[in-house]
């Protein structure tokens, strides 16, 4: 993906000669358009951007599923504050980035 965001558009052409199309292949093979009827829609060099930002917003949500069922995992097995605590993390640290947990945060 970093390689089609520095290409120029000569570069493009010629690697992608118009093959280049708005799905993305899963990790466990599927395929998945971007834009409605993404399969028959061609990336213009313009919108490669645009290409490369919903190609990575598409990977980094395909493990939401699988987080979920860790999760649920951790429910049955741990006792629920343990799982609280875990989840607490969670939040903070997408909301705010790297976070040390501490017992102010959890109060």
């Amino acid at each position: 993906m970093n390689e089609i965001e520095k290409m120029d558009k000569d570069s493009y052409d010629a690697y992608f000669h118009g093959e280049r199309t708005w799905n993305v292949i899963l990790s466990d093979g599927t395929s998945v358009p971007l834009k409605p009827n993404g399969n028959q829609l061609t990336v213009l060099y313009e919108e490669r951007l645009e290409y490369v930002q919903l190609v990575r917003e598409a990977r980094l949500s395909e493990m939401k599923h699988q987080v979920g069922l860790i999760l649920i995992y951790l429910y049955l097995v741990y006792h629920y504050v343990g799982l609280t605590l875990i989840y607490v993390y969670l939040v903070y640290h997408y909301a705010y980035g790297h976070l040390t947990l501490t017992v102010d945060i959890v109060k």
